[in-house]
């Protein structure tokens, strides 16, 4: 009787479950967009989007970039994706980026916060490049660099100090990162004479280009070595070991600021003259 008993309990409870569930799935589907907000499989899709159908216009849309998931998210406060207001959230809630769409492009008022909740950029959009005023502020609130720009193109530029002064040579407000004291051609070099081939590849004729990206932090440290293509396994496991052993970099300075930059950066194994 109690083993009778025992079965109908759970039966009640696998049945409610799955109710919830049917619920749960008619309230929140997930759809998939290219990058240009067209609909599309999950196999290509570069936004996927679990749509609120409670009716609060409130969807969460997460990204993939190189085959896996962004950890930031979007929040999205229209039906139509390509036109409306978009926010832009990192993995802890933090607001990185809000923007308006129209026929999926960027128009109206742009703005990218870092963090702590400091406002980096603002600028103003036009069918998708930079029209009017562009500013960017260092983390004190002040102006380290105003554009003026026309469809994306610079047409005029200031730039001033953290103390609020003007820069007096503007050659130095944009530089790219240095790799002891030169270009990013010599670290292609540093690399090369420390690859080790690997065996298996080499007995199989295996070569090709490893294409890397990685961040330069603000102190010059490499992160996030992560591999966007590769022939084989092997070649990229071997391309992000010797990377990730860089020394420190010179950072970049954008928008007359020391800033974190992300690169997309070559590796070539060939069985002869690597």
């Amino acid at each position: 009787m109690l083993n009778i008993l025992l079965k109908n309990y759970y039966m009640k409870r696998l049945s409610l479950l799955a109710i919830l569930v049917l619920i749960s799935s008619s309230l929140y589907a997930q759809e998939y967009f290219d990058k240009y907000w067209t609909k599309c499989s999950s196999d290509t899709a570069f936004y996927f989007v679990t749509l609120d159908k409670t009716g609060g216009n409130s969807h969460h849309i997460k990204m993939k970039y190189n085959r896996k998931f962004s950890k930031e998210y979007l929040i999205y406060k229209t039906d139509d994706f390509r036109n409306g207001e978009c926010t832009r959230f990192r993995k802890n809630g933090d607001t990185v980026m809000h923007i308006f769409y129209k026929d999926a492009k960027r128009n109206g008022l742009f703005r990218i916060w870092k963090e702590r909740g400091h406002l980096y950029k603002k600028a103003f959009m036009k069918d998708d490049f930079e029209d009017g005023i562009t500013e960017y502020y260092f983390p004190n609130s002040k102006i380290s660099a105003r554009y003026v720009m026309e469809k994306g193109k610079v047409i005029e530029s200031n730039f001033w100090n953290e103390d609020g002064s003007e820069l007096d040579d503007v050659r130095l407000a944009n530089i790219r990162p240095k790799f002891q004291g030169k270009d990013e051609n010599a670290f292609i070099r540093w690399v090369a004479t420390r690859l080790i081939y690997p065996p298996d590849c080499a007995r199989l004729n295996i070569e090709g280009t490893v294409l890397l990206s990685f961040k330069i932090t603000a102190k010059g440290y490499l992160r996030d070595v992560t591999a966007i293509k590769s022939p084989h396994f092997q070649l990229e496991a071997e391309a992000i070991r010797v990377v990730e052993s860089s020394p420190a970099w010179t950072p970049a300075v954008l928008h007359n600021q020391v800033s974190e930059i992300t690169v997309v950066f070559p590796v070539i194994f060939k069985k002869r003259g690597i």
